[in-house]
């Protein structure tokens, strides 16, 4: 991020897609960059108020902020590890760390086990949320990383299911040329078409 576009940021103010902080700790760190990461990525600015003044960030390490170090700290701190891009500007009002986050492939969370999320506010005001498992689902969903029609379904059995409609596969799988699957019992049936797991559930 450019000096121009960083004091574009400021002026536009916090939004879904960046966050303002004053100092954040080593795990409240992880957590907002598993929270943009969750969203559609962003850019996470510490040592600025949430009302865009440069306050300046602390040095975190020693006299400075080394940016390969921290971005090795949030990697180490996300699961699956997230790769941040950290850049250090010097404005006349303090250092401005700049933590770019990409838009994650899969559901994430810190390594403590924290999933959140980006969310606006009543008052418009964009925050970080705790993620409910139902939201968790849906997200996993979009990204393809997970099939709603594979998850086991509790206490369904063979005898739930319509015998009609397995003879009905048998006599298609025949006439397509595929004798060794009409022949197979109705468990080994449902398992050779992913309908039912190695634990013996059914989908």
């Amino acid at each position: 991020m450019a000096l121009v576009d960083l004091e574009r940021v400021l002026r536009a103010g916090e939004s879904s897609v960046v966050e303002f902080e004053r100092d954040l700790n080593d795990e409240r760190l992880a957590e907002t960059v598993v929270c943009l990461a969750n969203g559609d990525g962003g850019h996470l600015l510490l040592g600025v108020d949430d009302d865009g003044t440069v306050v300046g960030a602390r040095n975190r390490h020693g006299d400075h902020t080394d940016g390969h170090r921290l971005a090795a700290l949030v990697a180490n701190k996300t699961a699956p590890s997230v790769s941040v891009d950290i850049e250090v500007h010097d404005t006349p009002s303090g250092p401005v760390v700049v933590v770019g986050v990409p838009k994650a492939p899969s559901l994430v969370a810190t390594t403590s086990g924290v999933y959140v999320r980006r969310a606006i506010d009543v008052q418009g005001r964009p925050h970080c949320v705790p993620m409910q498992p139902h939201e968790a689902i849906a997200r996993t969903t979009r990204l393809g990383a997970q099939d709603l029609s594979v998850l086991p379904l509790p206490g369904l059995g063979p005898e739930d299911l319509d015998p009609s409609e397995l003879r009905r596969f048998r006599d298609l799988a025949r006439a397509g040329g595929d004798p060794v699957l009409a022949e197979l019992s109705d468990l080994d049936l449902l398992a050779a078409l992913g309908f039912r797991t190695v634990a013996g559930e059914l989908t």
